[in-house]
Parts: structure tokens; C-alpha cells; sequence
């Protein structure tokens, strides 16, 4: 009875995950549902593990997501994170709701019911707030392909970061005005909700401007002399995509555009006329296997390793004598994160035997 009830359990965790799998995926709620139910609905008649007949359960949300999604939204998520460009954008509302949340449950921890900011610590909250933006909309601007945005985003986050050492070294410690520490956290949830609303708001207006848009083989009503710009500024839209979005090396994104150029100076048409959209087509070049993105693990490795360094130097830049609890669990998490690299990397790169 009981290895009925754990199998049952089991079974049902795994439609939970490839619900919110498919979910994040953007496929829609109900349809995602239906999916876990008909998946579980066959294990349950063939008396099968729902890991024996479909897999991993992220594994099969990617195979189904590929299925039912359309090429024209499967072409704007990022990888591997399966977010689009607009995505990152809500990042002004995010970052500084998530921050208001975590700074208001450790002040109300840390202090009670009333804190008192320092100058250099809303100083510092601030800039961090902005450098997160910026960080944000670099990974936006990279999704669109737009490499040298993403660059110039990039290093004003870099900057930005730079600041808020300097503002907690430079800035006054002195307390501004007493203020309740449970307030922040309403106001942080509410920045979340506004996001949330923004955010699908976005959304169904890029489904209403996809559904609306023209399309391809339209593109030949243009006039004759903006022909050559056109097709400049839509390779240079490729290579960018290839790079930016779906991660693809510079020297294919570089050799695949170089064939696009070869064969559209070959027949005179428009890249639109020719290969679509260049989204789609960028998409196309990826699953079928003409570009080679970079995997997965070998990005969250890489991603992993940046925030250990980011963890490390907030570590030693820290004031011995001025080391609480908060400094304790990034120790404890710069500890676990070095652990997992350290697996991952021997199990990516396995020593050769009798090195």
C-alpha cells in the first residue's frame, strides 16, 4: 500500500515539474495541464513509469514545447533561459521589488520593527538597483542581437557595480529617518505585482503585433535603392541573433552569414524573399543542426563561476572584524557553488587516466 502511494506521489511530482517546465516555456497554463494529465493518464494504463515512457521531465517539456509552439515564438526565446527580449525588460520593475523585499526581511530581522538607512546604504541600494537594470537590458539587447548595445550595456553595469563599492567606502554612515522595516515589504510585492501586469500586457501585445505582421515574400514592393541596405541590415540581424540568442560561436555565426550573403548575391533577391524572417531563420539554422549552440550545462557553468567570483571579492573587499550572519551565508554559499563547479568540471573535462 504504501509503494502504491509513493509511486502515485512520485508520478504526480513529475507532471508538476513538466507543467512548470512547459510552462516556462510559454506554453500556456491550461494546455500545460493538459499535457501532465494525458502524460500521466498513459502511465496509469500501461502500468509505466512516466520516466520509462517519455523522460526526463524537462527533457519532454522541451520535445512538447517544440511540438505545439509556433516557429515565430520559438524563435524569440533566448537560450537557454527560454525568455524573450521584453522579458528582460521588466527588469525595472523586478529588481527593485526583489530587492525591497530581501533588504526588508533582513532589516526586520536585524534591527525590529524600525530601521534606520544609512546614507551610504540607500546610496548603495540605489546604484545596485541600476546596475541590475543595466545588467538587464544588456541581456535584452544580446536576445535581439544587437551585440554591440549588449557591450556598451554591459560595461555601464560594470561601472555601475563599481560604484556601489566606492558609495559604501566614501558615503557617510549616518541614519536618515527612522522607518518601519515591515513596509518594505508590501512595497516590494506591489513592484513585483506591477511587473507581472507589464510584463503580460507586453506579451499579448507582441502576439497581437506577430499576428498583425506582414508576411514574408512582401518584402519585394520595396524601393529598388534600398534593396543592398536592406539585406546588410538583416545579415547583420542574423549574425547578431546567432551570437546573441541562441549562442552560437563567432566563427560559425560569421561563416553561416558569409553563406547567406554568398547566395543572396547569387539570385538578387531579398533575404526576406529568400530565407523569411530573420528570427526564424536564425532558428531554422539551429535546429537543423547548421549551427551549433553551446550546451546548457557548459552556460550555467560559466554563469556559476561568475557569481562565485562576484560572491568571493564582496567577501574579501568585507571588514574582518565587522563579519555577521549575513557574511556567513555567502561564505556558506561561495562554498557549495565552489563544490558544483568543481563536480561539473570533472565530470564536462574527466582527467585522462595515467596523466
Amino acid at each position: 500500500m504504501n509503494d502504491t502511494a509513493d509511486t502515485e506521489a512520485h508520478d504526480t511530482q513529475w507532471g508538476d515539474r513538466l507543467t512548470l517546465f512547459l510552462t516556462y516555456r510559454g506554453v500556456d497554463a491550461a494546455t500545460a495541464r493538459n499535457c501532465a494529465r494525458e502524460a500521466l493518464a498513459h502511465c496509469a494504463e500501461s502500468g509505466e513509469r512516466p520516466e520509462e515512457t517519455f523522460g526526463d521531465a524537462k527533457e519532454y517539456a522541451e520535445q512538447l514545447a517544440a511540438a505545439r509552439l509556433p516557429a515565430s515564438a520559438r524563435a524569440r526565446a533566448d537560450h537557454p533561459g527560454h525568455l524573450a527580449p521584453e522579458d528582460y525588460r521588466e527588469a525595472p520593475w523586478f529588481v527593485p521589488g526583489g530587492l525591497l523585499l530581501v533588504c526588508g526581511g533582513v532589516l526586520w530581522f536585524q534591527d525590529g520593527l524600525w530601521t534606520t538607512p544609512t546614507t551610504a546604504g540607500t546610496a548603495q541600494v540605489a546604484l545596485l538597483v541600476v546596475t541590475f537594470v543595466l545588467a538587464a537590458w544588456a541581456q535584452a539587447f544580446r536576445a535581439e542581437g544587437r551585440t554591440r548595445a549588449a557591450g556598451g550595456a554591459l560595461v555601464a553595469a560594470l561601472a555601475g557595480a563599481v560604484l556601489v563599492a566606492v558609495a559604501m567606502e566614501v558615503l557617510p554612515h549616518t541614519g536618515l529617518i527612522r522607518i518601519p522595516a515591515p513596509l518594505l515589504l508590501p512595497v516590494g510585492a506591489g513592484l513585483l505585482w506591477l511587473g507581472g501586469r507589464v510584463g503580460a500586457h507586453r506579451a499579448a501585445s507582441a502576439a497581437a503585433t506577430t499576428a498583425a505582421s506582414t508576411p514574408p515574400g512582401t518584402a519585394g514592393v520595396r524601393a529598388h535603392e534600398g534593396r543592398e541596405h536592406d539585406a546588410e541590415a538583416w545579415l547583420r540581424r542574423l549574425e547578431g541573433l546567432l551570437r546573441g540568442r541562441h549562442k552560437v560561436s563567432r566563427a560559425d555565426a560569421r561563416r553561416l552569414t558569409a553563406e547567406a550573403r554568398e547566395h543572396l548575391a547569387g539570385t538578387g533577391t531579398l533575404p526576406e524573399e529568400e530565407f523569411g524572417g530573420a528570427e526564424e531563420y536564425a532558428l531554422r539554422l539551429v535546429e537543423e543542426g547548421a549551427a551549433r549552440r553551446r550546451s546548457r550545462e557548459s552556460l550555467s557553468w560559466n554563469g556559476t563561476a561568475l557569481l562565485f567570483v562576484l560572491v568571493v571579492i564582496s567577501l574579501v573587499d568585507r571588514d574582518g572584524a565587522d563579519f555577521g550572519w549575513w557574511q556567513w551565508c555567502l561564505t556558506a554559499a561561495a562554498v557549495a557553488m565552489a563544490c558544483w563547479l568543481i563536480l561539473r568540471f570533472r565530470a564536462r573535462w574527466p582527467s585522462r587516466k595515467g596523466s
